[in-house]
């Protein structure tokens, strides 16, 4: 992944496992930015304290926690044939939801964040898949052209961004959050992206609600380190842009 890949990503993880024989251990890759790593911080330590079993002050998040935390309890539990089918597909952006589920499930004090009802799960990892292949995936196609390449943007795509966003307004009209009417990890995963978008400085007039649930998911995130982290990032993913904007 290239660097402002990775910083978009937020949370991929690079994963790799040893080929060679079963007692071997397992093998992460973090990030290697340093936005991408803050942007992963931030995912893992909000959902830690919301489920409410693993609680690290603000300022005390160590990439070392995270990675101790993520090596032992998620890939360490999984049977060998789960544990080699998610270490071998970090690469892939959609990880980062697999994780926020995952430790949700496992260590939540009840399922508001991930709920149990099935059809109120759906709803939630409809988003999920919403965020990951329309939303994102459209801010990946419309921006990173510049930032990569230094290309001019394509108004095409531009409309293209400008139609998932209005989706995504229509699709707040039928809850007070995103999925539900508390809020829940897939208001984590859109929060990132809908902040890229602002950061990007997107016209987002023409969509009220997702001004105002943006706000409230802002308001949210703040005591887990949300403007140190994922405002940062954004900012840092904008400059880049903005600076291939002038070339």
């Amino acid at each position: 992944m290239s660097t402002s890949l990775a910083s978009l990503a937020d949370v991929r993880i690079w994963g790799r496992i040893s080929a060679r024989s079963t007692h071997r251990e397992r093998l992460l890759d973090f990030p290697t930015t340093a936005t991408a790593r803050q942007r992963f911080y931030f995912r893992a330590t909000h959902v830690f304290s919301l489920s409410g079993q693993r609680r690290y002050d603000r300022g005390k998040v160590t990439p070392a926690k995270i990675n101790d935390t993520i090596r032992e309890e998620m890939f360490f539990r999984c049977t060998c044939s789960a544990g080699r089918l998610i270490a071998s597909s970090c690469s892939c952006p959609s990880v980062r939801r697999v994780i926020l589920s995952y430790l949700v499930s496992a260590y939540g004090k009840d399922e508001n964040l991930y709920p149990k009802d099935f059809r109120s799960r759906a709803i939630v990892d409809q988003r999920l898949h919403f965020d990951l292949g329309t939303l994102y995936q459209r801010v990946v196609d419309y921006y990173f052209p510049t930032i990569q390449l230094g290309a001019h943007l394509d108004q095409t795509k531009k409309a293209k961004l400008a139609e998932a966003l209005g989706w995504f307004e229509a699709m707040l009209k039928q809850f007070h959050w995103s999925a539900a009417n508390h809020f829940t990890i897939a208001d984590v995963a859109l929060c990132v992206t809908v902040s890229q978008i602002e950061a990007f400085q997107f016209d987002l007039l023409p969509y009220p609600k997702v001004r105002a649930w943006l706000q409230k998911c802002k308001d949210e995130l703040e005591p887990h380190g949300y403007k140190e982290i994922n405002e940062a990032g954004a900012e840092t993913l904008a400059g880049l842009f903005r600076s291939k904007l002038k070339q």
